[in-house]
């Protein structure tokens, strides 16, 4: 329905698909999936409980937007919004409760009881920013550019804190952190069984972490044009979740399967050797190339250059069997002899 309605409102609307097949499609997906596999399992039924929720909210949000931008704000609107930015608040806790009980999904102890009771206090800011006013909040997840409406009353006592409310919800993904800290608790407490589970939800944090430092490392290091860096950075933002979320589904059904810290160490290893072997080719074809710049005329220096890629190039390519040699080796845990 949002993939629908958003071509109604949102221009471009190419980027508003963008997020919808990177983020909430498939988040549903997961949560889906993972309910078919295991409906029984309280893990598996907060996360469809999360995508659904989740979905739900970015339906409505893209039904509003389509909805001013053929008529207007219309008789009633304040109702519907508070509805949609409820939805988005509460798929949000059930994400945090998701990661905070990860794997098993039970409470078991007394401060996990606590943090996350209290968190669905969070439910209620949406009403509470309707009631303080001035004007409504929205989640701004596929319409961006929403009209300024204003509350149709105000209720005295709670406008005091409607500056705190409206804080709370533009900050509300940040509570998945919540979550995350006490995933770390657990994961010192944790059984071995849960604790290479646990792995594949940190792995995939970090490896998305990296995703978003390595663009502005390069465009602090003038690698990268900021341009770009902006241009990339909701590619790089939007699947953060989603890619934890899919690491998630997988420690829970297939983590005995694939060792989480083996495919690291090999990954890492291999990866940098790859790495290593393309570093060295252009360094040394480039340092040919530099060379034969300074002292021949430049149309010879092009040919020198030309010359030296085709020359080291079947080096190159020995180097990369070597490499996907020595992957395959140490995948069979067999012996080179």
């Amino acid at each position: 329905m949002a993939a629908l309605f958003t071509p109604r409102f949102a221009h471009p609307y190419w980027p508003a698909w963008v997020f919808l097949f990177l983020q909430p499609i498939p988040i549903l997906g997961v949560g889906v999936f993972a309910y078919a596999k295991a409906p029984g399992h309280p893990t598996a039924r907060r996360l469809l409980l999360a995508g659904s929720f989740y979905g739900l909210s970015v339906g409505l949000e893209s039904v509003l937007g389509a909805g001013v931008e053929s008529r207007g704000v219309f008789a009633g609107f304040w109702i519907w919004n508070l509805i949609d930015t409820t939805l988005d608040v509460v798929a949000i806790l059930f994400a945090v409760r998701f990661f905070a009980l990860f794997p098993d999904g039970r409470i078991e102890r007394r401060h996990e009881r606590i943090v996350l009771g209290s968190l669905w206090l969070v439910a209620l800011v949406p009403l509470a920013i309707v009631l303080a006013g001035p004007t409504l909040a929205f989640p701004k997840n596929v319409f961006l550019s929403p009209p300024r409406v204003v509350t149709p009353f105000t209720v005295a006592w709670v406008s005091p804190i409607g500056a705190f409310a409206r804080g709370m919800y533009q900050a509300r993904i940040q509570l998945l952190f919540v979550g995350l800290m006490l995933l770390l608790i657990k994961f010192r407490r944790s059984s071995i069984e849960q604790r290479q589970q646990i792995k594949w939800v940190l792995y995939s944090i970090a490896l998305m972490g990296v995703a978003q430092a390595v663009p502005q490392a390069l465009g602090v290091a003038g690698a990268l044009p900021h341009s770009a860096i902006e241009a990339a950075s909701p590619y790089l933002q939007t699947p953060i979740l989603t890619v934890t979320l899919i690491a998630s589904v997988v420690a829970m059904f297939r983590y005995r399967a694939l060792d989480i810290d083996l495919v690291i160490r090999r990954s890492l290893v291999y990866g940098g050797l790859w790495l290593g072997i393309g570093a060295a080719y252009v360094g040394v074809a480039s340092a040919l190339g530099i060379a034969a710049s300074r002292r021949l005329p430049v149309g010879a220096a092009i040919v020198v250059t030309v010359a030296a890629t085709l020359a080291f190039g079947p080096v190159h390519r020995r180097l990369e069997r070597l490499a996907v040699l020595l992957r395959e080796v140490g995948d069979t845990g067999t012996e080179l002899t």
